[in-house]
């Protein structure tokens, strides 16, 4: 049993990073987080919720047609086919606030959910600025160790030497 591979057609490539030192500010949350889709898919869902609360309150109109017979026999259908019509009108007097509150825990729900987000997106792109701070202060350091080890070579280079003895 061993473990399914995907075919390499359908693996993507890996896109090359833009370089962090060029100055440029890349968007920190450019591609679609799952945990900012899961946070919208919900916002979504309650935004939708506090709608179906609030229709809830208007009337409602109903209405249905049917239509058949009843026979044995096929030959004398229309004198046994029937139909019907029912038609219904509902409106809401008062359901004990039911749907209002419904309405208001959703939006609320939908509020908490956006101020959630807002405090993800704070939350990324702070980790984002740091994680940047980190790389940048890195090649620093690289490009200053790269200096330094090009002035020692030079330094060495220019020392005289006994033959043999060469570093």
């Amino acid at each position: 049993s061993q473990p399914r591979r995907r075919p390499a057609e359908a693996v993507q490539p890996v896109q090359p990073r833009r370089p962090l030192d060029d100055g440029g500010e890349a968007d920190p949350l450019a591609g679609e987080r799952p945990e900012l889709a899961q946070l919208d898919a919900q916002a979504k869902a309650a935004r939708a919720e506090a709608r179906a609360a609030r229709r809830e309150l208007l009337p409602d109109l109903t209405y249905s047609l049917n239509g058949g017979f009843d026979a044995g026999d096929f030959r004398p259908v229309g004198r046994y086919a029937g139909g019907s019509a029912i038609i219904s009108l509902n409106i809401p007097i008062f359901n004990f606030g039911a749907s209002r509150s419904r309405e208001r825990q959703a939006r609320l729900r939908s509020e908490q959910l956006d101020i959630q987000r807002e405090l993800l997106m704070r939350q990324l792109r702070q980790e984002f600025y740091i994680n940047r701070a980190n790389a940048l202060g890195a090649i620093e350091r690289i490009r200053e160790t790269r200096g330094f080890t090009e002035k020692h070579d030079q330094h060495l280079h220019a020392l005289p030497h006994e033959e043999g003895n060469y570093p």
